[in-house]
């Protein structure tokens, strides 16, 4: 179960969206991802996966709490993780920080899930990441994320909450 919470904090993720610096060459990578989210967010409320399979690149890269997960391994969590589910009453991702890096976009992105469990339980879960996103044949593909936080709580309680230690200096 605990596996299967990291998968949704992986697909789900973004917190308040923060001014990007851009040239004149490149668009808004703000107005570019705050789409992508809320496509994926309203897929995902629904339990339906198939935003996340075509907004995650083949050769994607996570990476949360020591364990790391490709594009098929986290859409499978994630499908696991649904079947624990029988309602999300709000699946949103806010982002911040986001901006160029190259050619990628990189965002720092706040996920919450309100929802029931199968056990009638109240589940929330909030879980921070960075995502890279990288442009392939002109569509926008998520690269990599790493997790950083993630609570879990249910009824009110909290069950797990997993921090990502910061790299030493």
């Amino acid at each position: 179960m605990r596996r299967a919470y990291l998968t949704l904090a992986l697909v789900a993720v973004a917190a308040g969206i923060v001014p990007a610096v851009v040239t004149a060459d490149q668009p808004d990578p703000t107005a570019i991802l705050t789409p992508i989210y809320a496509r994926m967010d309203a897929a995902l409320q629904k339990k339906d996966l198939s935003a996340t399979r075509d907004l995650i690149a083949d050769d994607f890269s996570g990476k949360a709490f020591g364990k790391t997960a490709t594009k098929d391994s986290a859409i499978a969590d994630a499908t696991q993780g649904f079947a624990q589910i029988t309602e999300i009453k709000k699946f949103e991702t806010k982002l911040s920080n986001v901006h160029y890096d190259g050619s990628n976009i990189v965002a720092d992105a706040t996920g919450t899930i309100d929802g029931t469990l199968t056990t009638g339980n109240a589940l929330e879960v909030v879980a921070s990441s960075t995502d890279t996103w990288a442009q392939r044949d002109g569509k926008w593909l998520e690269i990599a994320s790493v997790s950083h936080e993630q609570v879990v709580s249910v009824d009110g309680k909290i069950v797990q909450h997993d921090v990502e230690p910061s790299p030493a200096p």
